[in-house]
């Protein structure tokens, strides 16, 4: 869990149904490595992590705001972003 910070975001998605599958399939269709979920509904696709001092103090407890499309996910936190990586071998180039 991340703090808020400034990144170049490569593809932006706002969905009221927001899963993390479907931020993930979305920024596999934009060819990032990584995605970020924020507030249960924003996801965004990048290449790049933040440090490490930008990590939220309480990883756990921090994103803690559920998917709006899957109450069983956790999608990032107010103004904290869950980053993941996914597997870039399944992307279709």
């Amino acid at each position: 869990c991340y703090g808020e910070y400034s990144t170049s975001s490569l593809a932006i998605l706002y969905a009221s149904g927001m899963t993390y599958k479907k931020c993930s399939d979305f920024c596999s269709m934009h060819k990032t490595r990584y995605l970020l979920l924020e507030n249960g509904g924003n996801c965004r696709c990048t290449n790049s992590l933040p440090s490490s001092s930008l990590m939220a103090n309480n990883t756990s407890g921090g994103c803690n705001i559920a998917c709006h499309g899957n109450s069983q996910e956790m999608c990032g936190g107010s103004w904290l972003y869950f980053y993941t990586t996914f597997s870039i071998s399944k992307i279709l180039f």
